[in-house]
């Protein structure tokens, strides 16, 4: 099997989390919102078949990300951590992005 195929290990304390929520914790410099196109792109599944981004781990047998999750742009940490450190609020933040 390609090792970018190879199934993800869930453990049992994570059961009750849905896969998105797993795949944000296993990968966290990568957004959800980045990871939401591998759903619709049919590249997570459970087993053979591709799998909700609100299925429980529970419900799932074998997970998978089909070609990894090289593609997804990591989080540009770099603009918020700045706004931090010059200690602009978050009104000054707002006003930015209008």
């Amino acid at each position: 099997m390609n090792p970018e195929n190879r199934e993800l290990p869930i453990a049992e304390c994570f059961r009750d989390y849905t896969v998105i929520e797993y795949l944000a914790l296993l990968y966290p410099r990568l957004p959800r919102r980045g990871l939401q196109p591998l759903f619709a792109a049919g590249r997570v599944r459970g087993g053979k078949l591709p799998v909700s981004p609100r299925a429980r781990l529970g419900e799932v047998e074998g997970l998978f990300v089909v070609g990894g999750v090289e593609a997804v742009r990591p989080m540009d940490l770099g603009f918020a951590f700045s706004m931090r450190m010059t200690g602009s609020s978050r009104s000054k933040r707002t006003q930015v992005f209008r």
